[in-house]
C-alpha cells in the first residue's frame, strides 16, 4: 500500500441508524461518517445499488485504497468537523455540499515522508499521531459535493464513491 496513500474526506462521529436518516442532508453527512469510521456495511447501504456491486467486491475495494490503523481513524474522528454548507434538491435528484474542517494531517505526512518516516507500519502510524498531536497543525476547510437520488424508497449517494 502506498505510504501516502490518503483519503481527503473527512469527518467521524458513531454511525446511525437508517431509519433516523430520511433526507439528503442526513444521508450526505452519515456517509462521511461512515466513511471516517471505515464502516463499509453502512457506505454499502446508503450508496445508490448500481454503483455499488456485491458488498464483499465493494468492501476489498474500499479497505485496498482507504484501510487507516484505529489509532488514526481515532484521532480523526476527534478532530474533524462537518456542516451542510448548501443543499440543491429536487424530487429525484440532491446536491449536498458538505464543508469540513480538519487538521492538515496531509502536509505533515508529507512533511514526515520526506524525512524518510513513512506510514507502512502500525508503529508508523502511531508514532505519527503522536506527532500531530504535541504539533500546531493547522486547520484547513474543505467543501465536498455529495450527489444524492432518491433510490429504492430512499436517498442514497451516487457521488462521491470512494472506490
Amino acid at each position: 500500500m502506498n505510504s501516502m496513500r490518503c483519503f481527503a474526506l473527512f469527518l467521524g462521529f458513531p454511525v446511525f441508524a437508517m431509519a433516523d436518516c430520511g433526507n439528503p442532508e442526513c444521508v450526505a453527512v452519515e456517509y462521511f461518517k461512515a466513511h471516517i469510521s471505515q464502516d463499509v456495511e453502512t457506505l454499502y447501504t446508503l450508496t445508490v445499488e448500481s454503483k455499488r456491486g456485491d458488498l464483499e467486491e465493494f468492501a476489498d475495494s474500499y479497505y485496498e485504497m482507504h484501510y487507516t490503523p484505529s489509532v488514526f481513524k481515532e484521532y480523526w474522528e476527534e478532530n474533524a468537523h462537518i456542516e451542510v454548507a448548501g443543499v440543491e434538491t429536487g424530487d429525484k435528484v440532491s446536491r449536498v455540499n458538505l464543508e469540513g474542517r480538519y487538521p492538515d494531517w496531509i502536509s505533515v505526512a508529507t512533511d514526515r515522508t520526506m524525512m524518510g518516516k513513512d506510514l507502512i507500519s502500525d508503529s508508523d502510524w502511531l508514532s505519527f499521531v503522536d506527532a500531530l498531536e504535541n504539533m500546531d497543525v493547522e486547520m484547513i476547510t474543505q467543501y465536498d459535493d455529495v450527489f444524492l437520488i432518491h433510490d429504492e424508497g430512499r436517498w442514497r449517494v451516487l457521488r462521491p464513491v470512494f472506490h
